[in-house]
Parts: C-alpha cells; sequence; structure tokens
C-alpha cells in the first residue's frame, strides 16, 4: 500500500512544485513546500512524525533509562530493519521534514547521549542508519541543526557542557538556504529560550554575540523579542533577562 501511495506522490511532486514557481514562489521554496503539502495529502499529516512502536527512538523520546535502551540495544529488534525502515521510508518522502537524526533526539540526557555516540562509534554509516543511530556532536538535520544547538533551545544545559566538552562547534550556523533566514546560533537559540546559565556556558566556550544570522540579528535580537519570535525569552525573569542583555550587547 505504502509503495503505491509513494509512486503516485513522486509522480505529482514535480508539476506540484512548477505550480508553485509559477505563483511566484523561490524554486527551493517551491520544492520543499510541494512535498511538505503532498505529504501531509497523500501519506497523512503524522507521516515521520511519530517513532514506531519498540523502536531506539521512541525510548529516547520517552526518556527510557539507560538501562532499558541497553537492554533493547543487545537485542535482535534493535538490529531488524523492518523495526525503523517503514518510518523511514515515509518521513524521507517529506523532504526538509526527514525525521532528525539520533544525536538531536538523544540530547535530553547527556548520558544516554554519551553511550549512543559510543556505540555508533563502532558502526559504518550504512549500520547507524539502519539502526537509527545517526550520532556525533555537530552531526546536522536537514536544515543544519547540531545537537548543540538543540541543548541550547531546550536548556539542556548538562547536555551543552558534555557537547563543548566533546569539542563541538559552538559558532556553527543553519543552514541559510533551508531555514527561512538561517544561519543561526547556539547562542541565539540559548537567547530566545535558554536560560542565564545557558547563555553564560556557550559565551564561555567562544560564542560570538556579535554574529548575524540571515536577517542580520545577533543573539540579542532574539533574547529581547526583536528576532523571529517577537517575544522574549519567557524563560528568564526580568533580573535574568537585564543580565543576559548585558552580557549580549
Amino acid at each position: 500500500m505504502f509503495k503505491s501511495v509513494a509512486k503516485v506522490y513522486e509522480n505529482v511532486l514535480t508539476p506540484l512544485a512548477t505550480y508553485y514557481r509559477q505563483q511566484g514562489v523561490p524554486a527551493g521554496q517551491a520544492s520543499s513546500l510541494a512535498r511538505h503539502n503532498l505529504a501531509e495529502v497523500g501519506l497523512g499529516s503524522e507521516c515521520g512524525g511519530v517513532a514506531p512502536k519498540r523502536s531506539l527512538r521512541k525510548l529516547v523520546m520517552e526518556g527510557a533509562s539507560l538501562p532499558t535502551i541497553r537492554q533493547f540495544l543487545d537485542s535482535p529488534l534493535a538490529k531488524d530493519p523492518t523495526t525503523i525502515e517503514p518510518y523511514q521510508q515515509c518521513a524521507r518522502q517529506t523532504g526538509d521534514d526527514s525525521p532528525d537524526p539520533m544525536a538531536l533526539v538523544a540530547v535530553a540526557s547527556p548520558e544516554v547521549f554519551t553511550y549512543l555516540l559510543s556505540v555508533a562509534g563502532h558502526l559504518d554509516a550504512h549500520q547507524q542508519e539502519a539502526m537509527d543511530l545517526e550520532m556525533g556532536v555537530d552531526v546536522g538535520n536537514a536544515i543544519d541543526k547540531t545537537p548543540l544547538m538543540a541543548a541550547a533551545q531546550f536548556d539542556f544545559v548538562a547536555t551543552a557542557r558534555m557537547l563543548l566538552a566533546k569539542g563541538a562547534k559552538v559558532n556553527e550556523v543553519t543552514d541559510g538556504e533551508a531555514l527561512y533566514e538561517g544561519f543561526r546560533t547556539p547562542l541565539m537559540y540559548a537567547a530566545q529560550s535558554g536560560s542565564l546559565e545557558m547563555i553564560k556556558l556557550l559565551l564561555s566556550a567562544g560564542a560570538d554575540r556579535w554574529q548575524a544570522d540571515g536577517a542580520g540579528r545577533t543573539a540579542l535580537d532574539y533574547l529581547v523579542g526583536t528576532g523571529p519570535s517577537r517575544a522574549a525569552n519567557p524563560r528568564l525573569s526580568p533580573p535574568d533577562l537585564a543580565e543576559a542583555a548585558r552580557l549580549l550587547y
């Protein structure tokens, strides 16, 4: 059933992208828009958005303990391609909306991240993909968002500290073409929704407070609400917000 739907999907994709371009949508955005809309109509709005049952991704997303994750990876199910392939195949149809690599999913726990990084280190690229175990301190998703950016965005300070200790690039940027007004840094993500501790951690690691995104906005703009969110960092109290502004000015 899925293969039949996917074949129709691919046949319609190009004409739809051409239509969007004729309506004035830039070429790159037209292709992404066509993929996104077709995926929702033809494959379901949850295509790629829900981890399959009894999978590593599901365990990590639900915050399973390290022993539970170890037990799963030691089981035959972890190496069974039918465990994750239907989910990966579905998600690939959405193009830019492809699932984040495991490295971005695992940022909630530095212990789990470190363990999965170690396991992945013994696998080649094909094995990592087959097991849904694409790990690395700087591995990026479809828009080049890194684990450090994800940790900064969701304020996983311990994970950010671990990533920096392992050599994560503190001034890495997202793809300027794949993400509208891209070139965002970990510090920008932290300024928009992270804690004062996270902001200080990144600055102490060498984060460039003056680095600008594709629209010319710095981390200070993300902090005070003149960035994409149009609202000041909701995590910070007024005194912390003032202190963060002083550090980023």
